[in-house]
């Protein structure tokens, strides 16, 4: 049977990372088994498409020179033809990626009744307003890419009890390997600590220094991945007035180079103090079969099963973090035991497994 598929989300080709993995790694999965994609999206980025040599996926991207100049009608304008062009898609589904607007556009532009998913990966602050409960309403089904999503989506929208599947994110476990370690790369021989993401203080860098400031004397290297900008930023010039010695600054890494800093790592930290929905940084370390520190909130604890297969911290803690890289340094044997359960709980989340299931997902609503 061969399904049609609309798509709609923030594609970047060259950063296959949340909203984008999820479209790119699962339309090229279930393309194989007679799905039909079809791909609205803001990137223009079609010579992806041609060059992957992808088939059953279109790639039909929005740009208006016209409106171009007028952030405020350019944004409208695409969310009305996004939406017109999903509903006249003629799709078996219709799967939308965090914009409420485009659910209800969609909604009204259809001219047969089409089940609608809304896929959610944002923090629940951003779930404020009326378009979003009528996005909601309008949905057949929600997707949450994490336990603590889908229960805070049933906390404060009651009616969706019954309508919400959880579904994680995933990895490419073959790209991101422990077959990476030394390949290509060679990190020198002290215990290694790496970060990867934005350089703020929503993912706890800030604790991250004054930990590494609380290390200096152990003999503890910190690789620090992300845009870091202290010539422009002025929360990142004081971040590199504070840091010590034993913290380098990588700078932004594409993200095809990232394995080889994962596997080559001895942990990889992720500090947060906020409620990170599903942070791919997780799973694509213990994929490289590095085992993960990370802070006790949000949906990182469903990703990490602390003192098998990686750490939790309490949010803020300079002490718990810093005692955590601590035993990580003084344990090597039981570490590598670590990286190796970490390696198989990440394998749960591969791409091809997570398809599989929206797969299962689709076919449940057109059975309907």
């Amino acid at each position: 049977m061969k399904i049609n598929i609309a798509f709609h989300g923030a594609v970047d080709f060259n950063h296959l990372a949340s909203v984008s993995g999820v479209i790119v790694n699962t339309s090229k999965i279930l393309t194989q088994k007679g799905y039909i994609f079809r791909i609205f999206c803001d990137s223009r980025r079609n010579d992806y498409l041609k060059k992957s040599n992808f088939k059953n996926i279109s790639l039909y991207p929005y740009f208006n020179m016209f409106f171009h100049q007028n952030a405020k009608f350019y944004l409208w304008h695409k969310i009305l033809w996004i939406s017109f062009k999903l509903a006249n898609s003629y799709a078996n589904v219709i799967h939308i990626h965090q914009k409420p607007e485009i659910v209800i556009g969609s909604y009204f532009f259809r001219k047969k009744a089409v089940p609608v998913i809304f896929h959610i990966h944002s923090h629940p602050d951003v779930w404020k307003g009326s378009r979003w409960e009528r996005a909601f309403r309008k949905s057949d089904l929600v997707i949450a890419v994490s336990r603590f999503i889908g229960d805070r989506l049933i906390e404060e929208f009651p009616f969706l009890k019954g309508k919400t599947k959880v579904l994680y994110n995933g990895v490419d476990s073959e790209i991101f390997s422990p077959k990476e370690k030394n390949k290509r790369f060679k990190i020198e021989s002290r215990f290694t600590v790496f970060f990867a993401g934005n350089i703020w203080l929503e993912k706890g860098f800030d604790v991250l220094l004054k930990a590494a400031k609380g290390l200096q004397k152990e003999n503890v290297k910190f690789l620090i991945a992300g845009s870091f900008t202290p010539e422009t930023n002025p929360l990142h010039k004081q971040f590199e007035k504070d840091s010590p010695e034993s913290i380098e600054y990588l700078g932004l890494i594409k993200h095809d180079d990232l394995p080889k800093y994962y596997a080559n790592a001895d942990i990889t930290v992720v500090p947060s103090r906020w409620e990170d929905p599903c942070p791919l940084v997780v799973m694509e370390a213990m994929s490289c079969g590095t085992p993960v520190i990370g802070s006790r909130i949000g949906g990182i604890p469903e990703l990490i099963d602390d003192g098998r297969d990686g750490l939790l911290v309490t949010p803020l803690s300079v002490e718990e973090l810093i005692d955590a890289i601590l035993w990580c340094k003084n344990h090597p044997h039981r570490l590598k035991e670590m990286g190796i359960q970490a390696r198989n709980k990440a394998l749960k989340f591969d791409w091809r497994i997570v398809s599989e299931k929206l797969g299962k997902i689709y076919e449940g609503l057109l059975s309907r």
